[in-house]
């Protein structure tokens, strides 16, 4: 097992300007109406819409994100939703379960994903199968965030650097998950593309009241993808078979996803999944507040790969040996199993003084585990007499990632005047890496 710890201590110093044409909800008519109110893009605390915004801000109501069907997770909607965001389809290996994402054509990792203003952790994958830019990207997965947990998303789409951090070249998304103190919504899509690629969603929330003016809001979220194979057959490997005496039954019948005769599949992986997030707040004074947030998920996927012909390498010594088997070759596929986990604990509220003030612990964790099947090692020994010898081993745990991240938080804000807004912070964060070596076989 290799574990690679990194201890980061940061303090940092911002001055944030509001735009001069800025006016509060009150000061602006009885008439006017703000429709949205965004957080993101300032450290200042005054209520603004998106047209206000010193930077240019996107806000994407939970309407429009639950209103689509047949998206394996919020990563889908989230590419509909917002032009210059792209998600590239599983391309393999770790990137079939968390998949390569970009805003404005960066690396995953180049963008800041926050929850409620506090800094999501990220996945255990280090993205590999990537298009160029997201090779060696260590970037969050936002696909284990239920779709129906948020409130609204508010996204910058430009550079932010220089106020965020260097996570926010690309820009930033920021998630505010729901919040009502009553209520509730069950909700139930479904979905086919062709004859058993099946999608199906299954979700619920529901806002609870704690005392006069706390909240507890609770969703819960299953979703569960068929494989959707959009490939041909490998007409020059069948054709070789066929010709080599293998009967046709036997060609393609390895496949897992019920496309049988290809001999490789093409398409959006087997992807099933339960999601939690509970969000709350209640007052424990009349200037403080306590937050608490818990998101939980496990995921599950299956991801097939190229095809092995009889002759492949991986059976040369075996054939050597006499070996009979597979005579349609083989084509292994990859099953990979995700846990996620994060809490947020925090006070925020306001000094005598007027300065605001947000005390938090974040903490996230994310694993990711693989199982090879139907592969071959060529160096495992036979069972058996030749040629009635047969393969000890075809299904092997080959390890998996995890990836850990606690974060301390103190962050102030004061408004030095109607435009003018002071704003620091102090922050200490512990990330942990950590490689599992898979079975000796």
């Amino acid at each position: 097992m290799l574990r690679i710890s990194r201890h980061l201590a940061s303090l940092t110093l911002a001055l944030a300007v509001a735009s001069l044409g800025f006016q509060t909800a009150a000061a602006q008519g009885a008439d006017d109406v703000i429709e949205e109110i965004v957080t993101t893009g300032s450290r200042s605390a005054k209520p603004r819409s998106a047209s206000d915004s010193p930077v240019p801000i996107d806000v994407i109501s939970a309407d429009d994100l639950t209103a689509m069907g047949n998206t394996a997770d919020l990563t889908d909607n989230i590419k509909a939703m917002i032009p210059s965001y792209t998600a590239t389809p599983a391309t393999g290996d770790g990137s079939a379960f968390v998949r390569p994402t970009s805003l404005r054509g960066t690396a995953p990792d180049q963008v800041l994903i926050l929850v409620n203003g506090k800094r999501r952790h990220r996945s255990a994958l280090v993205q590999f199968f990537a298009p160029a830019a997201g090779n060696g990207a260590h970037g969050v997965d936002i696909g284990m965030i239920p779709s129906m947990a948020v409130k609204q998303v508010e996204v910058l789409r430009d550079g932010a650097a220089s106020q965020y951090g260097s996570d926010a070249i690309a820009g930033v998304i920021n998630f505010i998950m729901k919040d009502a103190r009553e209520g509730g919504q069950v909700q139930v899509q479904y979905g086919e593309h062709y004859e058993g690629e099946q999608s199906m969603r299954i979700g619920a929330n529901i806002g609870l009241p704690i005392g006069d003016s706390g909240f507890v809001n609770a969703t819960i979220d299953y979703v569960e993808n068929d494989a959707l194979s959009r490939g041909v057959q490998r007409v020059v490997d069948e054709a070789a078979l066929l010709a080599a005496g293998v009967p046709a039954a036997q060609i393609g019948a390895d496949a897992p996803f019920g496309d049988a005769p290809f001999l490789q599949s093409w398409g959006r992986p087997e992807t099933e999944g339960t999601r939690f997030f509970l969000n709350s707040g209640f007052d424990i004074s009349s200037s403080a507040e306590l937050y608490a947030r818990f998101g939980l998920a496990n995921t599950d996927g299956r991801y097939r790969f190229f095809y092995r012909d009889p002759a492949h390498s991986s059976l040369t010594q075996h054939r050597t040996d006499g070996f009979t088997g597979l005579p349609a070759g083989f084509t292994p596929f990859l099953d990979g199993a995700q846990d996620d986990s994060s809490i947020a604990v925090g006070v925020q509220g306001e000094f005598d003084s007027g300065m605001l003030y947000d005390f938090s612990f974040n903490y996230g964790k994310s694993e990711l585990d693989y199982i090879l099947n139907n592969t071959v090692n060529g160096d495992l020994a036979l069972v058996g007499a030749c040629p009635a010898c047969t393969i000890s081993q075809m299904r092997f745990d080959v390890g998996g990632y995890s990836q850990e991240e606690t974060n301390i938080n103190a962050d102030f804000s004061i408004p030095a005047s109607d435009n003018v807004n002071f704003a620091f912070g102090f922050e200490a964060r512990e990330e942990t890496f950590t490689t599992f070596a898979g079975e000796a076989a």
